[in-house]
This record gives C-alpha cells, sequence and structure tokens, in this order.
C-alpha cells in the first residue's frame, strides 16, 4: 500500500492524509517521517507485545496505519536500539514484553560482565 504525501509551498512540515508528518529539506536529502501521536502510540503497544515481528505482522501494522512497510520496520529496529541503549544492555536477547525481573537480571548480568571487563585491565 503506497501512501502520497501532499507537498505545502513555503512550509517545511507536509502532512499526508494518514497523519504522517515530513520535515522537508531544501537539499534534496531524505524527509525525516514524523508520525502522529495515534501512531506511535500503535506502534509502541505492538513492540510490547513483539518486538521482532515477522515480515507479515510489519506489513499488516503498516497497512492499519497507513504507513510503508519499510517505515515500520525501520521505527521497530530503532526502538529496539533505543531499548538496549535505554537498559544498557548491548547483548539483549529477551523480548520487551518480559517481566522486569527479567530485565533486572539482564542488566545486572551485564554489569557484572563489566565490572570483571574493568578488574581484568587493572
Amino acid at each position: 500500500m503506497s501512501q502520497k504525501l501532499k507537498k505545502s509551498a513555503g512550509s517545511p512540515l507536509k502532512q499526508s492524509s494518514g497523519g504522517v508528518e515530513l520535515d522537508g529539506s531544501s537539499n534534496g536529502s531524505r524527509s525525516r517521517i514524523r508520525f502522529s501521536q495515534e501512531q506511535l502510540e500503535q506502534l509502541e503497544n505492538h513492540f510490547r507485545e513483539e518486538n521482532y515481528p515477522s515480515k507479515d505482522r510489519r506489513t499488516e501494522i503498516a497497512e492499519t496505519l497507513q504507513l510503508a512497510p519499510d517505515k515500520v520496520y525501520s521505527w521497530f529496529n530503532n526502538r529496539r536500539v533505543k531499548f538496549r541503549r535505554d537498559e544498557g544492555d548491548t547483548n539483549f536477547t529477551a523480548s520487551a514484553s518480559g517481566s522486569s525481573d527479567e530485565k533486572k537480571k539482564v542488566s545486572r548480568k551485564s554489569e557484572k560482565s563489566q565490572d570483571r571487563r574493568r578488574t581484568k585491565r587493572v
């Protein structure tokens, strides 16, 4: 499902009927998608359920939210990176929907391995 975006003269933001905005650029570089609040909430809900959705599931989400499938793919990639960064764990394998106890265990393991690396250098 392809979505065409309306261009507005003189304004750096362009609004589409699906609630997605683009930050325009005068030098012809790629524009940045700005998701609507409703789209972000839906994407976050899907991420809590499953942080590695299948291609079919991403396509389904994209159609529901009136987005291009590649934008949904990129959003999930970026969200996983943010999740790992916020958790402080570069070896993330647990699902995002795991309990907070599981997340604390993963975080503690990461801290312990970092401590071990620091002590070996000394």
